[in-house]
């Protein structure tokens, strides 16, 4: 994601650069997603579903963990 981001940037810093307007030169970045087809942009979403899944629920079952841990929110039964 952080390359794609990068190389989009990086274009649309050349193409500016080269006198073109922001807007033409903005619209041809995104382009190849407008001329996808739907099936193309399923497939691409899911990648990048994918690539964020693990990260999530890591971080999901970290959380979870900590909460059910958590010895201030027990109470003690001890006299």
């Amino acid at each position: 994601m952080l390359m794609l981001i990068s190389l989009m940037s990086f274009s649309l810093l050349l193409d500016v650069s080269l006198g073109l307007d922001p807007k033409p030169s903005l619209y041809n970045e995104f382009n190849p997603f407008l001329v996808m087809e739907f099936i193309e942009l399923v497939v691409c979403l899911s990648f990048i579903a994918f690539l964020f899944k693990t990260p999530l629920l890591t971080f999901y079952n970290k959380r979870k963990g900590k909460k059910k841990n958590d010895p201030s929110s027990s109470v003690s039964t001890e006299s």
